[in-house]
């Protein structure tokens, strides 16, 4: 039986959100501001780092600007590891807000609390899509056969020195080129279609994984994917449709991350700012954090208690001591 039905989801998340006190908007804001400013604050300090190193000057200027460089990528390659270990923290907050449990800060570092289960849990999904590639990969040799070869390839190497068959880079400067695109983008366009179709589906297999990792300290990273796919059984495309019932809320995470293309979107427009480029780009992660918060304080409590809600139900429905 179908127990995702999106109106009775969103009406119960709106009457959970009018009834919790603290405001958890407060807590999904505060959440987006700490994501929000330490991207905010490492780019802040990699522009300082840079304005360091054109200072330098001479052979100890160079070793100088090595070190800045090094502290530079991984103050951001550590960023980019951390931040997702502290985004799930949202999920175990939003589930006790379901419950009508207390919700504070400290549940928002659930996430990096369990790091060592979010880590294996990371690296299980990454093996699991590496394994999708691969299978892509060895499919694509089965999508050529779909594609004709145009005319213009066989006359061309019907009429080519039987010698260039052997080196690669003089048959490929002797075939037409634009036969070669026609024929590759179809091969191309095939390949990328299906592999996200790959990826949607496995991405909904696993959709509530996270959330039981967050809810339950005990469950391992497997485990939870295993039970997520059980969980999602028959229910799939209710949250599809679900998601697609928030393309408002998607349009407007698009339009906020274009803000922090802001100078290349300058650039495409023509318009020149008398600063340096590194000072746009940080006043445009400036203005993209605010955004994002903003975004996140209107709307993302509510977006968060919805799919809460979802888990909530499917939880319910498949106890994991049955499961």
């Amino acid at each position: 039986m179908n127990i995702l039905h999106s109106c009775r989801l969103k009406e119960r998340a709106a009457s959970i959100l009018s009834q919790t006190q603290p405001d958890y908007r407060k807590l999904v804001a505060l959440h987006a501001a700490v994501s929000f400013g330490v991207m905010l604050a490492v780019s802040l300090i990699q522009l300082l780092l840079t304005m360091s190193m054109g200072n330098e000057s001479g052979l100890s200027g160079m070793n100088s600007s090595a070190i800045f460089s090094t502290v530079k990528v991984t103050l951001g390659l550590f960023t980019s590891l951390l931040l997702p270990f502290w985004e799930v923290g949202i999920l175990h907050t939003s589930i006790r807000v379901v419950r009508r449990e207390d919700a504070e800060f400290t549940h928002l570092t659930r996430g990096l609390r369990r790091w060592g289960v979010v880590l294996r849990y990371y690296l299980l999904l990454l093996l699991i899509y590496m394994a999708a590639a691969i299978l892509m990969t060895n499919l694509i040799p089965i999508f050529t056969y779909w594609i004709p070869i145009p005319q213009s390839m066989y006359d061309a190497v019907e009429n080519m020195d039987i010698a260039a068959l052997t080196d690669g880079a003089a048959l490929l400067e002797m075939l037409p080129q634009d036969a070669i695109i026609g024929y590759i983008l179809p091969v191309v366009a095939i390949t990328t279609v299906v592999f996200s179709i790959i990826l949607l589906w496995l991405s909904y297999r696993f959709r509530m994984s996270l959330y039981l990792l967050m809810d339950d300290p005990q469950c391992p990273a497997l485990p939870s994917l295993l039970l997520s796919n059980q969980m999602l059984k028959g229910h799939k495309w209710s949250l599809f449709k679900l998601d697609l019932s928030f393309w408002w809320y998607y349009v407007l995470q698009i339009g906020i991350s274009a803000i922090s293309f802001g100078p290349e979107l300058l650039g495409l427009a023509g318009v020149t700012l008398n600063i340096s480029s590194d000072v746009q780009a940080l006043l445009f992660q400036g203005l993209y954090s605010l955004a994002g918060i903003g975004l996140a304080w209107f709307f993302g409590a509510y977006v968060q208690t919805t799919y809460a809600c979802v888990y909530d139900q499917l939880r319910n429905q498949n106890p994991m001591e049955n499961a």
